[in-house]
């Protein structure tokens, strides 16, 4: 059974209308900001969704928390919807890493303070043990000497450090589940791979399982398992890490792909770029059909008239293209 499933998950967001929109009668519009999307994920499995700003890889995260209600559909933490668990309860099994760490951190809490509070709502009263808790906590993100660090404002932190404390505040309730959205984007290039190294420490220390919010197809390779591609709202691809990137099928995918650099003089000229027309249209005004039509440099007729649908078109690998 997967630890997470979400069944034709949306969420639309209302668009406030003008007085003369008011007065005319027009209908309402909506931000289409996850548009039915379905996947599941394994115990232990890091699974990445990848995208582009705006693609609603985000807001997918957040209604992942139940930071955010959906429009309709079904999130399943281990056969049970979500909605359906008490939230205290599921806050316990489930957490965030967010993007930026020292926003997410109360920057007149000590990092002390940071790792105390969940386990104060959390119900843990005896103060020995959560001083344990907290001091085994900064050592499994590799802080040292914990004694010392805990007296410091995030403020007094480089982002690396901040982030550690991010995965330290995360683990300190001993959950299944994390949720981590783009922990690295922030970051300097020299940490990152120590934090994307972190990451798998954890997940083999605690048996957690991930899911990876990222821009970055590099790193989703580095560290998942599978990958979704989204576009707009919808997933238009999805498969193994390493048959995702070395055998991508739809367009956008390909695209992403060949944008990213390659270190190899050798291989650039093997590497074909794909050239994508035009800007991202708004999730507001969604083209018909299948909506990275205007962009695509293969579409046809079926394209305009037609949405694809996700399906298997090889053992594993999902895609959304009338090409397959």
């Amino acid at each position: 059974m997967p630890v997470l499933e979400v069944r034709n998950l949306k969420k639309y967001f209302p668009v406030r209308r003008s007085i003369k929109e008011f007065l005319t009668a027009k209908p309402p519009r909506f931000v289409r900001a996850v548009d039915d999307i379905s996947f599941s994920i394994e115990k232990r499995e890091i699974f990445a969704l990848v995208g582009e700003s705006g693609c609603g890889k985000t807001t997918t995260a957040k209604l992942v928390m139940r930071l955010l209600e959906p429009t309709s559909g079904n999130i399943l933490f281990n056969g049970n919807d979500i909605t359906k668990i008490d939230e205290k309860e599921y806050r316990r099994k489930v957490q965030m890493v967010f993007q930026d760490p020292y926003a997410s951190m109360n920057p007149r809490f000590r990092v002390y303070d940071v790792l105390e509070e969940p386990l104060l709502i959390a119900g843990v009263e005896d103060r020995k043990e959560r001083e344990e808790r907290i001091m085994k906590a900064l050592e499994a993100v590799r802080v040292s000497p914990p004694s010392e660090f805990v007296h410091r404002f995030p403020h007094q932190l480089s982002g690396g450090q901040r982030q550690r404390v991010a995965f330290a505040r995360a683990i300190i309730l001993n959950p299944e589940f994390i949720v981590a959205d783009e922990p690295v984007s922030m970051l300097d290039l020299s940490v990152r791979a120590e934090i994307l190294n972190l990451m798998e420490e954890i997940r083999d220390k605690y048996n957690v399982t991930y899911l990876y919010i990222t821009h970055d197809l590099s790193t989703a390779r580095y560290m998942s398992n599978r990958i979704a591609v989204m576009y707009l709202g919808k997933i238009v691809e999805m498969a193994d890490s390493d048959s995702l990137v070395e055998k991508p099928l739809h367009p956008y995918t390909k695209a992403l792909i060949s944008a990213v650099p390659e270190p190899d003089p050798r291989m650039r000229d093997v590497i074909k770029e794909i050239p994508v027309k035009g800007e991202v249209p708004s999730a507001i005004n969604i083209p018909s059909g299948c909506r990275f039509h205007p962009r695509c440099p293969y579409a046809f007729d079926r394209c305009i008239r037609e949405e694809p649908e996700l399906k298997q078109v090889e053992s594993g690998h999902f895609v959304a293209c009338h090409l397959y």
